[in-house]
């Protein structure tokens, strides 16, 4: 082994099997676990998690007790590390399986023991691996050709396109309602700040002069108005039809006034 890869070496510790570090599964484990640990195989530890899964379950998943009893172990791990006892084998059986299961089947396969004792990944780094390997996937689907060696379009390829595109389309760019939500954030935030700046202190003689131009408006309210009329001068309309046209005496009817006189 190179010098350089000593040293690096020596810089680590293992959290397993070291028994110089406190913190280590061996130094928080019960007596009769740590001679479960002393009796692994060590080319066991040279296995990553995948290799391992793929070694034990032929699925390439594994069951759902071995899952529970790792999820747990770590569990209580934790909780041993914090307080600095020893680790609760009862409490990482508990609901999980019984205790002759646990003792007599799941110790002794060193597989799956071997498993349980590698650290799990936490639920951020698991987030970001699926969000990098959802981008590729994306990736992949939208760099696909929508035509088949025909000529022919899939539809249903570029509809998958078409929703992709979309989505990144909306993460870029903001949605029609993020981006309405967005404007009004914006503008509450600009009355916000026109709001702080009127609201300055001002001195007691600006607040004396603001409060006697109160009072004079309040006054002028409450006294009644004059209705000021304007009377207009009387205007002559102009005699379009005549001034005879609407006179009551006319030549015939004199004639007539007459001729009764005369009777």
């Amino acid at each position: 082994m190179p010098s350089n890869e000593i040293a690096i070496v020596d810089e680590l510790f293992d959290p397993i099997l070291d028994e110089k570090n406190p913190q280590s599964v061996f130094s928080l484990s019960p007596f009769w676990f740590r001679e479960v640990l002393l009796n692994l195989p060590e080319d066991l530890f040279e296995l990553n998690e995948h290799e391992l899964v793929t070694k034990i379950w032929k699925n390439g998943q594994p069951d759902p007790t071995s899952q529970l009893l790792k999820l747990n172990f770590w569990n209580e791990y934790e909780i041993a590390a914090q307080s600095q006892t020893v680790i609760n084998f009862q409490k990482v059986i508990h609901q999980v399986c019984p205790l002759n299961f646990f003792r007599r089947k799941f110790i002794p396969n060193k597989d799956k023991l071997s498993w349980m004792l590698r650290v799990p990944c936490s639920y951020e780094a698991e987030v970001h691996d699926l969000h990098k390997l959802g981008i590729r996937t994306m990736r992949l689907v939208l760099s696909m050709s929508p035509l088949d060696a025909k000529g022919n379009v899939n539809n249903r390829l570029v509809d998958c396109q078409r929703k992709i595109f979309e989505h990144i389309d909306q993460r870029s760019q903001g949605g029609i309602i993020q981006r309405i939500q967005q404007n009004v954030n914006q503008r509450t935030t600009t009355v916000h700040e026109d709001s702080s700046a009127t609201s300055q202190p001002v001195s007691m003689d600006e607040i004396e002069h603001r409060l006697a131009q109160l009072e004079h408006k309040s006054k002028m309210l409450q006294t009644p108005g004059k209705l000021e009329v304007q009377i207009l001068p009387k205007t002559k309309e102009p005699d379009t039809l005549g001034s005879n046209d609407f006179s009551t005496e006319s030549p015939a009817a004199d004639a007539v006034d007459e001729e009764e006189r005369k009777t």
